[in-house]
């Protein structure tokens, strides 16, 4: 188990091996949960992360108008 320091606005940051291991990478999402005594941390997606895998909109679209 590793240890973290919460700083004066309540930032921590998360150990290198900790986002090596999960894949966390700058500009990710992570929802946080707070259980019991316990804060667990999930990696979250957003809309962004669906880029390429959602159809064009622009098609839809324009067969509309």
């Amino acid at each position: 188990m590793l240890a973290v320091k919460v700083l004066p606005k309540g930032q921590i940051t998360l150990p290198k091996e900790v986002r090596q291991k999960l894949h966390i990478q700058v500009g990710d999402t992570l929802l946080m949960d707070a259980d019991g005594e316990q804060v667990v941390f999930r990696k979250g997606k957003t809309i962004f992360d669906f880029k390429g895998v959602l159809p064009s909109m622009r098609s839809t679209l324009r067969g509309r108008c």
